[in-house]
């Protein structure tokens, strides 16, 4: 619910006439417009990424000026779209949330949901030619699953057990028993994208921009037969 502070009236007074003594007439009150008040705190729904800014920071206006290193974290609000997304200081967020920053709490159908969408990828991948696969995927979900917010080196299918994969996300196999398999080592790479959308708001075009949380994965396939998995 909006809150609004009704702001005191306000008498136009002649204090040039009161200071020589003249009849002072109240003139009509001019009333202040209502001012919206924001709430002092917003709930945050998942912290999406972070980085570090270098900002210049004026110590006199003369003197000089320094560089000082800056967290910001990319915010998704409850209650709002992703449009509403922003960069907030750390020092906006309470400590609890950003000490939860590298093990945040996932719901399943998010896991799920990601999982589903890694397999499609890796599927896709099996069957073409190319070593660099993009997939959608939720960075918070990649912390939660691997504890690191940086490129990832996966050693063995043992590294994904906390995505709910199925037994054959891995590979790809024919009627006869033969097919391909993803190679490993393999490596990822979490990216956080700001993407521009021109949307009509209120008869006018508005320019917002969304963050596009995305894996790049470079792998390599291999031959392999049904009794070597």
């Amino acid at each position: 619910m909006t809150l609004h502070m009704q702001l005191r009236t306000k008498k136009e007074i002649n204090w040039r006439e009161l200071c020589f003594g003249q009849k002072i007439f109240i003139k009509e009150e001019r009333i202040v417009p209502q001012r919206e008040i924001l709430p002092n705190e917003y709930r945050v729904e998942r912290l999406i990424s972070r980085k570090l800014e270098k900002r210049k920071v004026g110590i006199t206006a003369l003197v000089w000026m320094k560089l000082k290193s800056l967290c910001t974290c990319m915010v998704k609000w409850e209650g709002y779209s992703v449009y509403e997304c922003s960069w907030e200081p750390e020092a906006h967020l309470n400590q609890v949330l950003l000490n939860t920053f590298y093990t945040p709490e996932i719901d399943d159908s998010r896991l799920t949901l990601s999982a589903r969408n890694f397999e499609l990828a890796i599927q896709q991948r099996l069957r073409g030619k190319h070593n660099t696969v993009i997939i959608r995927f939720d960075l918070d979900v990649f912390r939660h699953c691997f504890g690191i917010e940086n490129s990832y080196i996966l050693q063995s299918v043992d590294d994904f057990e906390k995505l709910p994969l199925h037994k054959n996300w891995h590979y790809n196999l024919n009627a006869s028993g033969r097919g391909l398999k993803i190679a490993f080592p393999l490596t990822v790479k979490p990216k956080l994208h700001m993407k521009k959308v021109y949307i009509s708001e209120k008869g006018a075009l508005e320019m917002k921009t969304v963050p596009v949380e995305t894996l790049r994965m470079i792998c390599a396939i291999e031959v392999c037969t049904f009794d070597q998995l």
